[in-house]
């Protein structure tokens, strides 16, 4: 069984559409759950979330008030609220275009399984999402974690470091790639908009790949 991971940061543009169409792409993976964690308390997200929830996903969907200190704290928390044995991270208005990818991976016995994601907006869409190279990872990240297949055990072993805010899943392959069994597919999986977190914060993701390669070096876990 696989869990889909939605983490918002509460803001007044977080839309009940986008998220209801977010929902909808993930019911579409067979006996998939989902699980959507909200930063802070927000009466008009947590009433239309439950409506949602109530017409289109009854008893596959948890809706939870996280009070999380950043994004990779807010999927640890939602890793270990899971209760698949796989878990995947989207972020807000992701959108699951190749359900059987989800679907066929059940048995697979890699502990990260990658795929490719189209992303639109801002310009020309385009493709993301090569093999993992640990070498090449050093330089640059180049595989998708959103749509990467986890497996929840391993993730529970060894969580993100919920210290940072941007480049937390890049740390996590930079520390743990080299001990995991990890596959790809070329598959696009999901599609994803344009002007993430990253794109918009260059100085601070600067700064935390600088810390994140500085502790490999140093030999830190």
């Amino acid at each position: 069984m696989i869990t889909f991971v939605i983490c918002i940061k509460v803001a007044s543009e977080v839309s009940l559409e986008i998220l209801s169409t977010q929902l909808a792409s993930c019911m579409a993976v067979q006996g998939a759950r989902v699980f959507i964690g909200l930063s802070t308390n927000d009466s008009r997200l947590e009433e239309g979330l439950s409506a949602l929830i109530e017409g289109r996903a009854r008893g596959r969907c948890t809706l939870a008030i996280l009070h999380d200190r950043s994004l990779y704290d807010a999927w640890n928390i939602a890793v270990a609220s899971a209760c698949s044995e796989r878990v995947v991270f989207l972020g807000y208005g992701d959108v699951v275009i190749c359900p059987t990818f989800f679907s066929d991976q059940r048995d697979s016995t890699c502990d990260v399984m990658f795929s490719r994601v189209l992303i639109h907006g801002l310009g020309k869409a385009r493709m993301f999402g090569r093999p993992f190279r640990p070498w090449r990872h050093l330089l640059a990240q180049e595989v998708a974690i959103v749509g990467a297949i986890f497996s929840r055990a391993l993730l529970l072993k060894k969580p993100f470091d919920a210290d940072f805010r941007i480049v937390g899943d890049y740390d996590w392959l930079l520390r743990n790639g080299r001990h995991v069994r990890t596959g790809y597919s070329r598959t696009v999986s999901v599609a994803m908009p344009a002007g993430g977190l990253s794109e918009r914060n260059g100085a601070i993701r600067r700064n935390e790949l600088r810390r994140a390669r500085k502790r490999l070096l140093l030999g830190r876990k």
